[in-house]
């Protein structure tokens, strides 16, 4: 009926809509954490031996992870896609919120180096570390969120997630704009502690909106198997067809013969007159 096609478009509508939040939600995920990092360059630069030179080696770091990728790719031809991608994308996603979650307590710490002239001087060996596999997550979200999206037919969803990519840095941007207090700011009004936390609990919520999507997906392949299923027992079989071959078939109140029936009694007729053919010959001789 109007109503009921009304009912399921309203509640098909509200699903693409949730589903499209929860892209966008698990977009975020894409590139927070290095735009992040960098974001914060400005708060923490005083506070680490390689003052603004860190800039270069935060670089270095980022690109070497880069090559993250293509090892996937190859390890997936070697193995024929052996591995799951939902359990790829879960492993990475708490790989981002576990590095940022390390660059809290850590990115202040350094450790002691040799220079070539003798003396000693110190680097930010976690910071350069946290960041690493920060950019892991966030490179290998390029090769994993894409073929995840294209599992879902029945509507596109990758300009929802090309929209969560997008915000990323303005995100990141926003956190550490209220972290120094606006335009021209000196104040800090929260420590870099709190700020990679936040970014951490962004990721955190970017792993919820996976893993309802997939809650979501499941749900819906269950369904339409079900639905399948009970379609499969509701229509009969050609063996059913054969083993319940009715004698007659009716149309309205009147029978009509079946083809077997039909056929016997074309064959008796066939018969009876060849019997009446021989009668006749006979009693002319």
């Amino acid at each position: 009926s109007c109503c009921s096609c009304c009912s399921f478009a309203c509640t098909w509508s509200h699903m693409v809509l949730l589903k499209s939040a929860l892209f966008a939600g698990l977009g975020l995920a894409s590139w927070i954490a290095i735009n992040g990092i960098f974001s914060e360059v400005s708060v923490i630069v005083d506070q680490i031996p390689e003052g603004w030179a860190i800039g270069s080696d935060l670089s270095i770091a980022i690109q070497a992870a880069n090559a993250i990728p293509l090892v996937y790719y190859l390890v997936q031809r070697k193995t024929n896609d052996a591995l799951s991608l939902q359990w790829v994308i879960i492993a990475f996603l708490i790989l981002g919120a576990l590095s940022l979650a390390g660059l809290a307590h850590t990115w202040d710490f350094t450790v002691k180096r040799n220079s070539h002239h003798g003396s000693d001087n110190r680097f930010s060996l976690y910071l350069m570390l946290f960041t690493f596999s920060s950019a892991i997550s966030d490179a290998m979200s390029s090769v994993t969120f894409f073929p995840f999206v294209a599992s879902f037919r029945d509507h596109n969803y990758i300009p929802a997630l090309m929209v969560g990519e997008s915000l990323t840095g303005f995100v990141a941007s926003a956190v550490s704009w209220i972290q120094t207090g606006g335009i021209g700011g000196s104040h800090e009004y929260f420590s870099p502690l709190v700020y990679f936390y936040t970014l951490g609990a962004l990721m955190f919520i970017s792993t919820i909106c996976f893993l309802w999507l997939l809650y979501i997906k499941r749900m819906q392949t269950a369904r339409n198997f079900f639905s399948r299923a009970s379609l499969n027992m509701s229509s009969p079989t050609t063996d059913n067809i054969v083993a319940q071959k009715p004698d007659t078939i009716e149309f309205g109140s009147s029978e009509v013969p079946s083809c077997d029936e039909h056929t016997s009694n074309r064959r008796r007729r066939l018969k009876t007159l060849s019997s009446d053919v021989s009668d006749e010959e006979e009693e002319e001789e």
